[in-house]
C-alpha cells in the first residue's frame, strides 16, 4: 500500500512539473512516457507494480493508452 502510495505521489509530482515547464503538452508527455515505463514493466514480466494492475492484459492496454498520451503530448510542446 504505501509503495503504491508513493508511486503515485511520484507520478504526479513528476507531471506537474512537465505541466510547470511545457504546459498541457508536457503534462501528456511526463504522464505518458512514466505510465507507459510503468504500464510496460508489468506487461513484459508479468509482475506486479506500484500500479498493481490486475491482469496483463490489463497491463498491455494501459501500455498502449500511456503511449498514446506521450505522442500527443510531443505533438503539444511548441517549437523553441
Amino acid at each position: 500500500m504505501i509503495v503504491t502510495l508513493l508511486g503515485a505521489a511520484v507520478f504526479i509530482a513528476l507531471s506537474a512539473w512537465g505541466f510547470i515547464e511545457n504546459g498541457f503538452g508536457g503534462l501528456l508527455l511526463v504522464a505518458g512516457i512514466l505510465g507507459a515505463v510503468t504500464a510496460g514493466y508489468a506487461f513484459a514480466l508479468g509482475r506486479p507494480s506500484w500500479a498493481r494492475f490486475p491482469s496483463r492484459v490489463w497491463s498491455g492496454v494501459t501500455l498502449l493508452i500511456f503511449a498514446v498520451l506521450a505522442f500527443l503530448g510531443a505533438s503539444f510542446i511548441p517549437a523553441k
